[in-house]
């Protein structure tokens, strides 16, 4: 069987077609046609898709993974020196007052007066460190304990604790119980040489 017998063949089984040769002829070519079209559809769809740059990707991944680190990083040296800050503020405490030694102290066996006393000196020690290094001020100094204070919506919850039959809605008018205390500046002396920032008050050893 030669092409053109298998043309006429194909087209003479088409309905409504008496040359069975054009017939097998037009069905090749729209078979053709739609193969055709099916492959410019799906060459314009893998075309229309952009085209990944993995280099990109990975530097964009490494950038990523390095400011993660930086962020751990700074926490982790933020906790840290509030951690050496706070143990320095004992630190202060001690070496003026001797306020360590005093809390530590057993002073049940003491008569008041002695406690009296001791109690004269480390306040005036421990108020130096309050005042030079962290100029401590009433957070409330308008109004006296004992008086009335108004608080709008707005309040700062860091500053103001509220007790008592609290309203459900602004403005809170209340009693000053107690004015507070903020540190309006931290200064403290800079620590030189090696040291442990853990270390409250070193041993003393006397030859």
């Amino acid at each position: 069987m030669n092409f053109s017998q298998f043309l006429s063949n194909i087209g003479s089984n088409l309905p409504g077609f008496k040359n069975g040769f054009m017939s097998g002829i037009i069905l090749i070519v729209v078979i053709l046609i739609i193969i055709f079209i099916i492959k410019l559809i799906f060459f314009r769809k893998k075309s229309s898709a952009p085209a990944v740059d993995t280099a990109k990707l990975d530097g964009y991944e490494n950038r990523i993974k390095e400011l993660n680190s930086e962020v751990d990083a700074v926490k982790l040296s933020s906790k840290k020196s509030f951690a050496d800050g706070s143990v320095y503020g004992l630190a202060l405490l001690q070496r003026e007052g001797r306020l360590v030694d005093f809390l530590k102290e057993d002073i049940k066996s003491f008569e008041d007066a002695q406690i009296g006393a001791a109690v004269r000196q480390i306040h005036a020690g421990c108020l130096k460190v309050l005042d030079e290094n962290y100029s401590v001020q009433p957070l409330v100094g308008t109004v006296k304990e004992g008086e009335n204070l108004n608080l709008e919506d707005n309040f700062d919850a860091s500053e103001y604790r509220l007790t008592g039959n609290i309203p459900k809605n602004a403005p809170y008018k209340g009693v000053v119980r107690h004015k507070g205390w903020i540190a309006s500046k931290v200064n403290l002396p800079k620590r030189i040489g090696k040291i442990n920032p853990n270390v409250v008050s070193p041993a003393e050893i006397e030859f």
